[in-house]
């Protein structure tokens, strides 16, 4: 018993010590293995951040640039819009001034008993300053902003102006209309001139 002892004590020494040796050898290769992991989470974890760095750069430029894209578009359309929703001055003209020779309310002749209306026939009766106020006022719709007519017949030499006909020097466009004007005693031909002024930039009356 005694000889088994001293054989395990003179063992343990050596077999402490290797132990102690292979721990010893662990922890001096625990730092450097430590370090490189530690590094390289270290490098993905830039290049992750730079990754997200040029993705938001680039999305800021994308979205600048749909931006100014989606600008020029809303003026293109735009200014296609209005080109499309202009009327040209001739036709405008010519639309409104119907009124003058075919409607009862400016000078086109009413027979009093039928109420028939002829259209192209100008009541001379109606041919004056009260009569087209009534049927053509540029006050509600916009005053100097919109058309002004002079209207004159020809061979009779009688005018009329609208209530911002400003200039007779200055005509936009003119229409002549064949009618039949109603005297008394009769219906003559005659010519109705109908000379117009678009908008007035910068006067004032």
């Amino acid at each position: 018993m005694t000889e088994l002892l001293k054989g395990i004590n003179k063992k343990g020494p050596s077999l402490f010590s290797s132990h102690s040796l292979r721990k010893l050898q662990i922890s001096k290769k625990g730092p450097s293995s430590f370090s490189s992991h530690s590094l390289r989470k270290l490098q993905i974890s830039k290049k992750g951040q730079f990754d997200v760095a040029r993705k938001t750069i680039f999305w800021m430029l994308a979205g600048v640039m749909i931006t100014i894209v989606i600008f020029v578009f809303a003026l293109i359309l735009g200014g296609h819009k209005a080109n499309l929703m202009s009327v040209p001055l001739d036709v405008k003209a010519e639309l409104i001034s119907l009124r003058f020779t075919n409607s009862p309310e400016c000078f086109a002749y009413q027979d009093n008993v039928s109420k028939v209306v002829f259209p192209g026939i100008i009541d001379l009766e109606k041919f004056n300053k009260t009569t087209l106020e009534r049927c053509y006022s540029t006050e509600g719709i916009g005053g100097i902003k919109t058309l002004n007519f002079r209207l004159e017949l020809q061979n009779t030499n009688l005018k009329l102006l609208t209530d911002n006909y400003y200039s007779a020097d200055v005509t936009d466009s003119t229409i002549f209309k064949e009618v039949l004007v109603k005297y008394e005693n009769g219906l003559e031909k005659d010519t109705l001139a109908i000379y117009v002024q678009e908008k007035i930039k910068g006067y004032e009356q």
